[in-house]
């Protein structure tokens, strides 16, 4: 049970840095737009 559970938190953590890349490709994030994601990420 626990097990599926990291399974199912690496996931959505890659899916967030994957999303958090692509954005940064594409210059759509501001330095303040990423700290504000990154400390709402750390608080999850």
């Amino acid at each position: 049970d626990s097990l599926l559970l990291g399974e199912i938190h690496m996931s959505l953590l890659s899916l967030l840095l994957t999303s958090v890349v692509n954005e940064l490709q594409n210059g759509a994030l501001s330095l303040a737009s990423k700290d504000c994601q990154f400390y709402a990420f750390l608080q999850f």
